[in-house]
């Protein structure tokens, strides 16, 4: 293959799987890793996916209680106060991260946003209450949780 030809993917001969770091923006989600993290409930689930389509290129998803309100009714929930609990048990588990009241970081281990180069600028910066951390190596996946 020439210089100028880019690979997207290959393997090399180790059997380690290598992606182009010149991926166009795009979002990602680890979601077998959300496993390692905690077994989300199912209304769990559907509100993370929901809040998701807020999330901006810096990882950060600003949550109002009308958009709480709309989840509720977009998803069949009887109460906003309902996605308020799912959103505390998502932060618990260390995939959102609450800034401050309303502002909520994304887990750039398991979620992203963006160009490549920036999410791992992310993961290498970390976020600040999020004390979880997944390192790929050749021979698997390191995972590491820090609890307070």
């Amino acid at each position: 293959m020439s210089n100028n030809q880019k690979r997207k993917a290959w393997i090399d001969s180790d059997g380690v799987i290598h992606h182009a770091t010149d991926e166009p923006d795009f979002v990602k989600l680890y979601y077998e890793h959300l496993s390692f993290v905690v077994g989300l409930a199912k209304n769990d689930h559907n509100i993370l996916y929901k809040l998701l389509t807020y999330m901006g290129y810096d990882h950060s998803i600003f949550i109002t209680l009308g958009m709480k309100k709309v989840i509720a009714v977009e998803l069949g929930i009887s109460s906003h106060k309902v996605i308020e609990q799912s959103i505390k048990r998502i932060v618990d588990s260390n995939i959102l991260a609450k800034e401050r009241p309303g502002h909520y970081i994304v887990n750039p281990f398991l979620l992203a946003k963006g160009s490549w180069d920036a999410v791992k600028d992310k993961q290498k910066k970390g976020v600040r209450s999020i004390k979880f951390g997944l390192d790929y190596c050749s021979n698997g996946i390191k995972l590491s949780v820090e609890k307070n």
